[in-house]
């Protein structure tokens, strides 16, 4: 059986790309939350006799009165989103018997840091981050957004703005809503 050398090529790379992606260091390798911002408390657990990814009627209260009293400039936004942020509510259209993922933000003035762990993904990225005010297609409707640099997934893509909470909710669309408490 001949195998060709554009296969073989194939599986060398496919080989090497897998054992890349899934290096974690040395084994002895301790993280340090001081130096990565990492926390080590955040780990997802799958409780499969919960509804934790229906939007029950506290989050959506919070997203009733967070959008009620949205910030209205960048100015506002970018001062209040200075600090840590965790994730305290979760929907998924299609998921709803999924458990709430684990997930922290640290804003920074030059940089966001984003860990987010759940059923799929178990990630720490940095982006670079700016609020940009955009206009729906319907005219008058005026939101803002937080713009990540670089445009790699998982994200979060926050539309909404208040004093003590932050969210975005893509459940009409079939995708999935995050709300975020300022923690400090």
């Amino acid at each position: 059986m001949k195998i060709s050398i554009y296969l073989l090529s194939f599986l060398i790379f496919f080989s090497l790309l897998i054992s890349c992606l899934s290096f974690e260091g040395s084994a002895n390798e301790e993280f340090d939350w001081e130096q990565t911002n990492e926390r080590e408390d955040c780990e997802f657990v799958q409780i499969d006799e919960n509804a934790d990814g229906v939007i029950d009627s506290t989050e959506q209260a919070i997203m009733s009165s967070c959008y009620d009293n949205a910030f209205q400039t960048v100015a506002e936004i970018e001062e209040n989103l200075i600090g840590e942020w965790e994730l305290v509510g979760y929907g998924d259209w299609w998921g709803w018997f999924k458990s709430n993922p684990c997930s922290y933000i640290v804003i920074e003035k030059d940089e966001l840091l984003y860990q987010f762990t759940d059923e799929k993904y178990d990630t720490l990225i940095t982006f670079q981050w700016d609020i940009e005010k955009k206009e729906n297609s319907l005219p008058g409707i005026i939101f803002f957004e937080l713009v990540l640099e670089p445009e790699i997934w998982p994200r979060p893509e926050m539309r909404t703005f208040c004093k003590d909470y932050m969210y975005y909710d893509y459940t009409p669309l079939d995708g999935d809503m995050h709300l975020y408490e300022k923690v400090k």
